[in-house]
């Protein structure tokens, strides 16, 4: 079902202890709802007070204004003298005392601002990631159906984890092991199980899988190495082939297959921005271009 760099959930009693346990054993399952709703329902609260205060400063400063009480608009040590004198004018707090009320809700709105936008920018889980750790609720049920109805929101979870902190080839690899588990991917990857205290004979959940994260990256990356070489040095025989014998044409054709080659495997292997994909393409055809130049100038 999962790599983890340890079997320990079955260690902890269940409920909250297991549960905490089990999502900090793989960054993948550091799933967490985002209430964007209530985030937002909070801002507009917010707003709303701000709006309020915003238009009392305003009628309190045009009064001012038309009462010729220029004064108390061009000095705040005078307007601060007037505020010490009652609570309230034409029906408002003084003006000293509504910009204080301002300060302090803009200071609240914009800690609240800051903090969605930290939020809501986080990476949503991917699907694999939400469904094993869907199953493995719906497996356990380490909650009550209240509290743990948080993980049916699949919409409103965010995942904890760097964005790029693994990519679709190790989620896939580590698929692959766990399908077509013999004794050699066992020996190689399996992590060492931990004993429950409580109940020495619980096996624990029958259907994760635990695998040593690190040796499934170390793996990963290797392979992902491998074929990335290919690409390189596979190509160079073609084009010295091709442009040994003159045939340009074809060549310039192989050149472009290659390079769409590269960049749909560079994007399905390794998690790469657009920009990253778009330089590692470009570097790409350029050193087939200027071998492809280079051989046919030694021609």
């Amino acid at each position: 079902m999962c790599t983890l760099d340890r079997h320990t959930d079955q260690a902890y009693p269940k409920g909250y202890p297991r549960l905490a346990e089990f999502m900090a054993s793989d960054n993948n399952f550091m799933l967490l709802r985002s209430f964007r709703g209530l985030h937002m329902r909070a801002l507009l609260d917010l707003q709303a007070e701000l709006v309020r205060l915003e238009k009392d400063l305003d009628s309190i400063d045009l009064t001012d204004w038309k009462n010729e009480e220029y004064q108390l608009l061009q000095s705040r040590y005078w307007d601060r003298q007037k505020a010490r004198v009652g609570t309230k004018r034409h029906g408002r707090p003084h003006r000293p005392v509504l910009l204080k009320m301002i300060r302090d809700t803009l200071k609240e709105y914009d800690e609240l601002v800051s903090r969605t936008s930290e939020v809501i920018i986080k990476t949503r889980p991917s699907e694999r990631d939400y469904r094993q750790l869907w199953k493995w609720f719906d497996n356990n049920q380490p909650l009550t159906s209240l509290e743990q109805d948080y993980i049916n929101h699949r919409f409103d979870l965010i995942a904890l984890r760097p964005e790029r902190e693994r990519g679709n080839f190790d989620a896939w690899f580590a698929d692959k092991i766990m399908k077509h588990r013999g004794t050699v991917t066992k020996f190689l990857f399996d992590a060492p199980a931990v004993e429950n205290p409580s109940d020495p004979s619980d096996p624990g959940d029958p259907e994760i899988s635990y695998f040593i994260a690190a040796r499934i990256e170390a793996m990963s990356t290797f392979v992902i190495t491998t074929i990335i070489g290919l690409l390189l040095a596979g190509p160079v025989t073609v084009m010295y082939y091709l442009t040994s014998r003159r045939i340009i044409y074809p060549a310039i054709a192989a050149l472009v297959l290659f390079t769409l080659l590269f960049s749909t495997v560079l994007s399905r292997l390794a998690h790469t921005s657009r920009n990253e994909l778009f330089a590692a393409s470009a570097a790409y055809c350029a050193i087939m271009v200027a071998f492809v130049s280079n051989a046919s100038s030694e021609r």
